[in-house]
């Protein structure tokens, strides 16, 4: 229940109280003290979404497997429009396999370098940030070019399971405390390449090692990795939220739709909401919401 978690180095190769009961899935209508979370951030009067293809009140459905890889995989990424997925496979393959729609069968994956560890692509696709002594970043003009085999330096130091928002302004990781564990923290960036110290995210902290965090479009909702006693196995999913990008982060509650007694990470949500890409000891799964 309280093994250390798995934390991925990167290699290039060549190329304050638990939240009022919001539901742990439920990243639409989050409420915390009587403030509303809605897909824009805090209440402020705006035009209703676009219907979605799911219900975003309803938890997930139980992880489904994606038969896109058989070998191991790691830190599944969705792209901002929701149509492209990228992913770590077998420890040194940075692979991504496309669909035509949101509703539409994914297609056979590619493989677009090589890579050992984890990674944190922008939302855009434009840039690629992975891990070696420090962090690093690929950058490309087009979407349709690939990525450059040397990349650029990042002057972010020490964090690992890196995920990148939305908007591109906070790189989210964790950091190994001495003689603690490993506590989730972010940094803030206005240009891509020059972060902000780390910073904890409070709520989060150790004694227990917590990790590999994934943030909603929104920006408010937040999904990650623990070992903490009270979950179902060795790592479980865990779900936190904020009013906005300058509230604090709430306790964290268990998402148990989303937890087993196996090894359960997750990677990123779909921008609607709607999909929960993650890896179920080591193997590409998806769990949907209905409608």
């Amino acid at each position: 229940m309280n093994a250390p978690l798995t934390l991925f180095v990167v290699v290039i190769a060549g190329c304050g109280g638990a939240p009022a009961p919001i539901g742990p899935s439920d990243a639409s209508d989050a409420t915390t003290e009587g403030a509303t979370v809605t897909e824009g951030g805090s209440d402020s009067g705006d035009a209703e979404p676009p219907p979605s293809r799911c219900d975003r009140t309803k938890p997930f459905g139980p992880p489904e497997p994606l038969t896109l890889s058989v070998v191991n995989v790691a830190t599944p990424r969705i792209s901002g429009d929701g149509l492209r997925l990228y992913y770590q496979e077998d420890f040194q393959y940075l692979r991504m396999a496309e669909r035509a729609s949101l509703v539409a069968p994914w297609g056979a994956p590619t493989t677009l370098m090589n890579i050992i560890g984890g990674l944190a692509p922008s939302s855009d696709e434009l840039r690629l940030y992975t891990q070696q002594t420090n962090i690093v970043l690929f950058e490309r003009a087009s979407r349709l070019l690939p990525f450059p085999i040397n990349p650029q330096p990042v002057n972010i130091q020490q964090m690992a399971a890196i995920f990148l928002s939305y908007d591109g302004t906070e790189m989210f990781g964790a950091m190994q405390l001495p003689q603690k564990g490993l506590e989730l923290v972010s940094a803030s960036t206005t240009d891509g390449k020059t972060f902000q110290a780390p910073v904890p995210l409070g709520a989060t902290g150790p004694p227990f090692d917590e990790l590999h965090p994934t943030v909603a479009a929104n920006g408010v909702v937040m999904y990650f990795a623990s070992n903490r006693p009270g979950g179902k196995g060795q790592a479980d999913v865990y779900t936190s939220i904020r009013l906005s990008p300058m509230y604090p982060w709430s306790a964290p509650v268990l998402v148990n739709e989303l937890s087993s007694p196996q090894e359960d990470v997750p990677g990123s949500i779909s921008p609607d909401l709607c999909e929960m890409f993650m890896t179920v000891e080591y193997k590409l799964h998806v769990a949907r919401r209905g409608k």
